[in-house]
């Protein structure tokens, strides 16, 4: 084992993980550390070789490779697939085996997404049911059917194994594209978010949509917020993994301020009819076979509401200044960069 801490990432070539993964290099202590990112690409691994990270070439749903890389490590801090349980069953093997090795427990970082959380009520229904994080006992109650969900009681269940000290850190709707060397560098996704899923439904419409009313209530964070997050709960269990909140007690939501669905989806109409790429800004529904052609299982994502608050994060030192109306003001700009970028 190196003396440094060695930390792997897997989905650093994604938003979320490319911009964490540039935030972590630029920290003062960076030297300290041997950061390692899983890539499929060995173009990438390459590009990520000239910024002193150590790549490892393959697939996270790879089992093999997925075990011998996690035991390898001091801490894993996962953003590949938020839903894929084999991929989460071998890092925790790996993860094992480094306890098995060493006698010291690993970390585990795992990022779920707000859908976990969903009442799946069609866009029709606003609702006072909020979830804190800290909340031990209601987080134990979300429905095991609910999207992520499986994944995150497994994830919280290792800890009490003995082997290893879990940590979830659930995204809401990040907004902003980034900006960072991997994007600049070709590595890392600049923007994946809600806007990705829904411009595209709306340009092949040719209308702006709801799903049900729209007036389900979502939350939503700057992606450099966002990042602060996983900074500041890396930087607590470095120092005392033990006294920060883990396992059943260690969901962490991101979420600075909240939005009404509704809002989005006027704001992506009125943008793609002032830029020419619809025939109205008016809304209407989309039917139940839309809604399955385009979003599958996942339209519950849009549909429901996803009230939360992030108590953990904010014990961790997180202030997060976006608001509703900074998320809100970025529509035009995020649908015009959908339309350059992505459709």
């Amino acid at each position: 084992m190196s003396s440094k801490t060695t930390v792997l990432i897997t989905g650093a070539t994604g938003y979320v993980g490319g911009s964490l993964l540039s935030h972590l290099l630029k920290r003062q202590d960076a030297s300290s550390f041997e950061f390692r990112a899983l890539v499929r690409s060995s173009d990438k691994a390459e590009k990520l070789k000239a910024f002193g990270v150590v790549p490892v070439l393959g697939s996270h749903s790879d089992k093999e490779l997925m075990i011998s890389a996690a035991s390898e490590v001091d801490v894993v801090i996962a953003m590949a697939d938020s839903d894929d349980l084999e991929a989460a069953e071998a890092t925790l093997a790996g993860l094992k085996k480094h306890y098995e090795k060493t006698g010291k427990r690993s970390i585990l970082i795992h990022t779920s997404g707000i859908a976990n959380i969903g009442d799946n009520t069609d866009g029709n229904q606003t609702s006072d049911n909020i979830y804190a994080d800290d909340d031990v006992e209601k987080i134990d109650r979300i429905p095991a059917t609910n999207l992520h969900r499986h994944v995150d009681v497994r994830i919280a269940a290792a800890d009490d194994e003995g082997y290893v000290r879990t940590y979830i850190v659930i995204p809401s709707a990040v907004y902003t594209p980034a900006q960072n060397v991997f994007v600049d560098a070709g590595i890392s996704n600049p923007a994946v978010s809600i806007f990705n899923s829904l411009v595209p439904i709306a340009i092949q419409r040719g209308q702006g949509f709801t799903i049900g009313a729209g007036v389900n209530v979502c939350p939503c964070v700057h992606i450099d917020e966002l990042v602060d997050i996983y900074e500041r709960l890396l930087n607590s269990v470095l120092k005392d993994a033990d006294k920060t909140p883990h396992g059943r007690a260690g969901y962490h939501f991101a979420a600075s301020d909240e939005f009404r669905m509704g809002d989005v989806y006027e704001g992506i109409a009125k943008a793609l009819f002032e830029l020419g790429k619809a025939k109205s800004p008016e809304l209407t529904q989309l039917t139940k076979e839309e809604r399955e052609r385009y979003l599958g299982p996942y339209a519950t994502a849009f549909s429901s509401n996803q009230r939360c608050r992030s108590n953990n994060a904010r014990k961790l030192g997180w202030k997060p200044t976006k608001t509703t109306k900074d998320f809100l003001a970025t529509i035009r700009g995020e649908v015009k960069y959908r339309l350059k970028n992505v459709v």
